[in-house]
């Protein structure tokens, strides 16, 4: 009875044994999705950002000043990093003979207004007065060289003078005659209103006089050199001395640092989701983690050549990219010229 008791036991042992090693049933299929997996930020619209890098510049771009007429300059009146208002004025040139030109050129048109005057109004009277005498004194010529030809004539019938004299005072009085007629004239030409022809080149003289006045004086305000826009002085290229003209090098360069705005280069396998007005924001290691916000607001027509690198061994440059223009939220105040990192955020 002892054995049989102690068989069950070891039979049970083992039995319980044996459930330990039996493999276990399939737990049933849960009705709960499965878990998405999340990105480092947890938004799905930066997991579809699109990063190109970008160069900062002002909106306004830089706006090179440079002298219109050559010369010397005598002044730069601004520094690097000054403020400067519209129309201020920035440089001057030498002006002595812009202003050596202004003065003959005022001179000129004195002397053609003098002329056209004379032509308009005839002679004064002190001319008149002159021509009268003079016509006077050859009519009396005439009658004498008439009364002396009537003499000669009588003595030459008379048998006392030869034919040569009387010959002699036949000339005499045709010279006088011509002399009254020239003079007459000379006194109606005196007296008649101008003529026609006479007036409209005095004009034409006068007019062109007046517009090379006009020439020389905007020559001398080309001396003087103005901003042609309010802003800040980014470059300061030439000193006071040197030489400028319309095609040395600029003066200086000013920009509007009220807008800024980063001229992007997206790659060319990222052109199909970039569009106007999609919001974008900036980086750049001197800022750390910070974030400068922006919107896109231009897209150029074609591909080109990659401009702006990152200076890393890796990078390549022989790419096709879409040059894209953002701008920075207003407020945005970044050095003109920093490289960033450029992100857009394309639209769901």
């Amino acid at each position: 009875m002892t054995r049989t008791y102690i068989l069950i036991g070891v039979l049970a042992v083992l039995g319980g044994a044996s459930l330990l090693f039996l493999p276990r049933a399939a737990s049933p299929i849960s009705s709960q999705p499965p878990v998405q997996a999340q990105s480092v930020s947890g938004s799905r619209t930066e997991e579809r950002r699109i990063a190109a890098p970008g160069v900062v510049e002002a909106a306004s771009e830089e706006i090179a000043v440079r002298a219109e007429i050559p010369g010397r300059l005598t002044t730069v009146a601004v520094e690097e990093g000054g403020h400067v208002a519209r129309d201020q004025i920035v440089a001057t040139l030498d002006d002595s003979l812009a202003r050596a030109h202004v003065e003959a050129a005022e001179a000129e048109v004195k002397l053609r207004q003098a002329e056209l005057t004379a032509v308009l109004n005839g002679a004064n009277q002190l001319q008149r007065r002159e021509v009268w005498v003079h016509m006077k004194e050859a009519e009396a010529a005439l009658a004498q060289a008439r009364a002396e030809y009537e003499r000669r004539k009588k003595l030459f019938a008379q048998g006392a003078l030869p034919q040569e004299e009387v010959e002699r005072a036949a000339a005499d009085l045709e010279v006088s005659q011509e002399r009254v007629e020239e003079a007459t004239l000379h006194r109606q030409m005196i007296g008649a209103p101008a003529m026609n022809t006479d007036r409209e080149r005095a004009q034409a003289a006068l007019a062109a006089a007046k517009a090379n006045l006009d020439e020389a004086r905007a020559l001398l305000a080309k001396v003087t050199i103005r901003a042609p826009l309010a802003g800040i002085v980014v470059h300061k290229f030439l000193k006071p001395g040197e030489l400028a003209s319309e095609t040395s090098s600029p003066i200086l360069t000013i920009a509007d640092l009220s807008q800024l705005r980063v001229r992007a280069e997206i790659d060319e396998a990222d052109i199909g989701s970039v569009c106007v007005g999609e919001k974008a924001y900036i980086t750049a290691p001197a800022y750390g983690d910070r974030r400068f916000g922006g919107h896109v607001i231009r897209l150029a027509s074609a591909l080109g050549r990659k401009n702006v690198t990152t200076g890393e061994p890796s990078e390549r440059v022989d790419t096709k990219v879409l040059e894209t223009l953002i701008d920075l939220d207003p407020g945005t105040s970044l050095p003109l010229g920093l490289r960033v990192t450029c992100y857009l955020l394309p639209s769901q």
